[in-house]
């Protein structure tokens, strides 16, 4: 659960964002995000890898595995067309009183605007920088919002759904109806029966 209130602190830091933060901010992210994610993923590996008996590591690692590609796709991909949809709706919309002055191609999506910023009139490319910039942090701020609720979510699901450990657990004795094992054949042995 801290690794994930990490990842969630993260995305607030984000979230917090303006066209002047530069990279210190993103470097603060990237630092909370990093340790956030590392803690989950241990915690997580450990939970999988628990969860399935000594003959089926093999399996539980590449579920795991499996699980945590597709969610990393996934999360890109869903923060990646978040960012994508908000910052071209931002950008249209604050290019709107300027669309009879400004070139189509330069107000299609913010990637464009700097790469036609010659065809616009000079006296409004810094309107049109500043608009960029602008829904380039609007997208981002929404994209970080989201991923900090679903994170948020995920973290809940986890703290009621997943069973809890014992840390009173001792070689040979039953806890939760398991047998706990201490690495040794016989403990495995004994967790079968």
């Amino acid at each position: 659960m801290s690794g994930l209130a990490l990842v969630v602190a993260a995305f607030v830091v984000l979230a917090g964002a303006t066209p002047e933060s530069g990279y210190p901010r993103v470097a603060v992210f990237q630092i909370i995000a990093g340790f956030g994610a590392g803690m989950a993923a241990t915690a997580g590996t450990g939970s999988v890898m628990g969860a399935v008996p000594a003959q089926r590591a093999a399996l539980g690692s590449a579920i795991n595995d499996a699980t945590r590609q597709v969610g990393s796709a996934v999360g890109v991909a869903l923060q990646g067309s978040i960012l994508a949809s908000v910052s071209v709706s931002s950008l249209h919309r604050s290019l709107s009183p300027y669309s009879a002055q400004l070139p189509e191609a330069a107000r299609a999506d913010i990637l464009s605007t700097r790469l036609y910023l010659a065809d616009v009139p000079p006296a409004l490319r810094s309107v049109v920088l500043a608009s960029a910039r602008q829904a380039f942090i609007d997208g981002l701020i929404t994209a970080a919002l989201v991923a900090g609720a679903l994170t948020l979510a995920a973290g809940a699901a986890a703290a009621v759904w997943l069973p809890r450990r014992s840390t009173s657990c001792v070689p040979g004795s039953e806890v939760d109806g398991a047998v706990p094992r201490d690495g040794t054949a016989e403990s495995y042995e004994r967790a079968e029966r």
